[in-house]
C-alpha cells in the first residue's frame, strides 16, 4: 500500500505494480488543485546550474514523456 498520490507516491506505486505486485494508492484529496503537479501547467524546473541536476531533470523529462505515451 502507498499512502500519498502525489508525484513521489505515484512513482512508487507504479514501480511496485511494474514489479508484478498488487498495490493500492491512497490519496487524501483526489482531484484537488493544491499541489505543484496539477492542471495543464506542471511544475518542472529546468533552472539548475549544476550539471548533475540538469542531467537528472533531462532523465525525468524523458521518463515523464515515456509514461505519457504509455498511458
Amino acid at each position: 500500500m502507498v499512502v500519498g498520490g502525489g508525484a513521489m507516491g505515484s512513482a512508487a506505486a507504479l514501480t511496485v505494480a511494474r514489479n508484478g505486485k498488487s498495490v493500492a494508492l491512497l490519496k487524501q484529496h483526489p482531484g484537488h488543485s493544491l499541489g505543484a503537479s496539477h492542471g495543464a501547467t506542471r511544475n518542472f524546473n529546468t533552472a539548475y546550474q549544476q550539471a548533475e541536476y540538469l542531467s537528472l531533470v533531462s532523465e525525468a523529462l524523458r521518463l515523464r514523456d515515456g509514461l505519457a505515451e504509455e498511458t
